[in-house]
């Protein structure tokens, strides 16, 4: 039997957690054991992986949590992790990761002694998975290095410990091929794996905000609150809909990653005076009935290595609007179940979705055909995991 170790930021809902989740329900079926290791312990875990994750590493959690942790104890042991991490970043060398990093890696080696450890996530992620001797490594890239990464961040050195390196789409292998050059060998891309069932499912709960409600046009757009994901654009847009005598509104689903970005947010939806328009409901464990509920997606994003939420969307039948970032073209069917459009045509088009009937339905109805085959994924997987 296989053992493999998961290594993922977060236990936070989102893409990353969504994808492993579905993965990991596929290896399932497969002859291997699993574990995840999460380097931080926030974040609600409301997936399938839950019994499978492994805790315990207190000082590494301590190290990349976010907010203090209640208890004294805890709370002591993360204000010495911090203080530690802050002369860390003066001393250039001295870096306390390395000291926690083999206190991990120790209690892992323990209590699991892996065949194969993945870090699926960049990052953080990888340079702890970097640091495993004696096992295959593989490393399992959710950003867009074109855009995400800076130019002057080198982490060659630690990619090239890596056996293999897996990008989420066609696009974001080949920016990540462009920065390192003398991986392209290595590279190859897998997309995420989606469970139509689950989503079909949680859509018909009934638990939704009292703040939503679908008597106008509903347009909605998901993930966490970050500059990447453009949602400060949202109000001007939204007051460009009314001033041409659109009747909508606009939900934004998603958890305050970036403070600054809500702030900016919350004033361009004063600035532009469509609060009763664009309205931010915050994050939800289960989006679904929200989709569900919604005549349109819109993403305003500048980047995105997999857009998943897109995928997710056409399972429930709702056409998509889409900004022109690398990837769109790889998850829309542009013309088909939705419009994959400059940012500067992005009100002109969404003008046309809520007014013109024949167009929206069209749309719909290209949305509604959508069907995934994982056939090809699955076998994708099983040769990238040596599961033949």
């Amino acid at each position: 039997m296989k053992k493999i170790l998961f290594v993922i930021y977060s236990l936070d809902s989102g893409g990353v957690s969504s994808s492993l989740s579905c993965l990991y329900d596929y290896l399932k079926t497969k002859d291997c054991e699993i574990r995840v290791f999460p380097l931080a312990s926030e974040g609600c875990n409301a997936t399938s992986f839950r019994d499978v994750t492994m805790h315990g590493c207190s000082m590494l959690t301590s190290y990349y949590r976010m907010k203090p942790p209640k208890g004294a104890i805890s709370l002591l042991e993360y204000f010495l992790i911090k203080g530690f991490k802050k002369i860390g970043k003066r001393l250039s060398f001295f870096d306390i990761r390395r000291l926690l990093y083999f206190f991990a890696r120790r209690k892992i080696l323990k209590e699991f002694s892996p065949d194969m450890v993945i870090a699926y996530q960049e990052g953080d992620n990888a340079k702890f998975v970097s640091s495993f001797c004696g096992v295959k490594k593989i490393a399992w890239i959710h950003f867009d290095y074109a855009h995400a990464i800076p130019k002057e961040t080198d982490e060659s050195a630690i990619f090239s410990k890596f056996d293999n390196i897996v990008c989420v789409s066609k696009y974001t292998a080949g920016t990540f091929a462009n920065r390192y050059p003398n991986l392209k060998n290595r590279i190859r891309y897998i997309y995420n794996l989606l469970d139509e069932e689950r989503i079909l499912r949680l859509s018909q709960e009934k638990e939704i905000d009292e703040s939503f409600t679908t008597d106008l046009f509903t347009i909605i757009s998901a993930g966490r609150i970050s500059p990447e994901k453009g949602f400060s654009t949202i109000p001007a847009i939204a007051k460009s809909l009314k001033d041409h005598g659109c009747i909508f509104r606009w939900y934004i689903i998603g958890r305050e990653d970036k403070p600054k970005e809500l702030i900016k947010l919350r004033e361009e939806i004063e600035t532009n005076n469509v609060s009763g328009s664009v309205i931010w409901l915050g994050a939800k464990n289960n989006p679904y009935p929200y989709f569900k509920s919604s005549n349109l997606y819109v993403s305003t994003s500048y980047s995105e290595a997999c857009p998943m939420v897109f995928n997710e969307a056409r399972v429930l039948g709702i056409p998509i609007v889409s900004t022109d970032f690398g990837s769109s073209y790889e998850f829309i069917n542009n013309g088909i179940d939705g419009f994959i459009v400059s940012r500067d045509e992005l009100p002109m088009v969404l003008q046309k979705m809520i007014k013109d009937e024949n167009i929206y339905q069209k749309m719909k109805q290209g949305a509604k055909s959508f069907s995934l085959d994982d056939t090809m994924l699955y076998k994708q997987i099983d040769e990238l995991l040596l599961l033949n």
